[in-house]
């Protein structure tokens, strides 16, 4: 079955016309029940509640599996962290499967200093 690439939503603010949208940031791909958000560049306060609103919307839309596919993000910080542990909560409420994808190595050794290695499942 072919993969359906989607837009995330709004994340309803007013926005600054200067930095990037959504759309240059984060993809959202449905596969057979598992979607999968594709997130690139840095993941940090200005971009997380964009990441938080796809999250939770695409939560709501109930897939058996929420991939979050890492391996374009270049840096992660508190605020970046802050929304994977959201949506993992969010997921587990819901029954949905929260899986962390090719995480590159320097957000691994992050997720490993905060122990978060321990909560979230992470494939390579």
């Amino acid at each position: 079955m072919a993969a359906n690439r989607t837009p995330p939503p709004s994340s309803g603010g007013a926005g600054d016309p200067s930095r990037s949208s959504a759309t240059d940031t984060i993809e959202i791909v449905d596969d057979d029940g598992r979607a999968t958000v594709i997130v690139r560049g840095d993941l940090d306060a200005v971009t997380a509640p964009e990441l938080r609103a796809t999250l939770l919307a695409v939560i709501e839309r109930a897939p058996t599996t929420l991939r979050v596919d890492l391996a374009a993000v270049e840096f992660l910080d508190s605020a970046g962290i802050s929304v994977l542990v959201v949506g993992h909560k969010r997921s587990s409420d819901n029954g949905v499967a929260f899986e962390l994808a090719a995480v590159p190595e320097p957000s691994r050794r992050v997720l490993e200093l905060t122990r978060l290695t321990d909560v979230f499942t992470i494939i390579d």
